[in-house]
């Protein structure tokens, strides 16, 4: 890599672009973080409460219907809501529908669903009594 020190107007000049593209990259990036922050919202009041034992079925069909999970996370199996598309005409078809960047969390032994992101287990070593 080489370095050099670029000084005057040229210096100045590279130092407000950097600046702006630093810039312009955060704005891009908290826009991105609250638009998907208000569509989880609106789908979670959308959606029945997984939660309630009642509504099993429909988040079973939901976790079917959303393909390969995500990551796991613990016991827990993360799944973007509605699924990926395949090609832009079924994202075009299915932007009426649910977001693609809204995640539910499912129990791998319960089968229970919820929304929020289940909180890291952490095993430290075992304590003597």
């Amino acid at each position: 890599a080489v370095s050099f020190y670029i000084s005057g107007h040229a210096g100045l000049w590279w130092r407000r672009a950097r600046w702006r593209l630093a810039m312009a990259g955060q704005m891009a990036w908290r826009g991105h973080v609250g638009r998907r922050a208000a569509r989880t919202l609106r789908e979670v009041a959308r959606l029945p409460d997984p939660a309630d034992i009642r509504n099993i079925c429909f988040w079973e069909a939901a976790r079917a219907d959303a393909g390969a999970l995500v990551r796991t996370l613990g016991f827990y199996e993360e799944y973007v809501l509605g699924g990926s598309p395949a090609s832009w005409s079924e994202r075009r078809e299915k932007r009426e529908g649910m977001f693609r960047d809204v995640c539910f969390y499912v129990h791998r032994v319960t089968g229970r669903a919820q929304w929020r992101r289940p909180m890291p287990t952490v095993q430290g070593p075992p304590t003597k009594s």
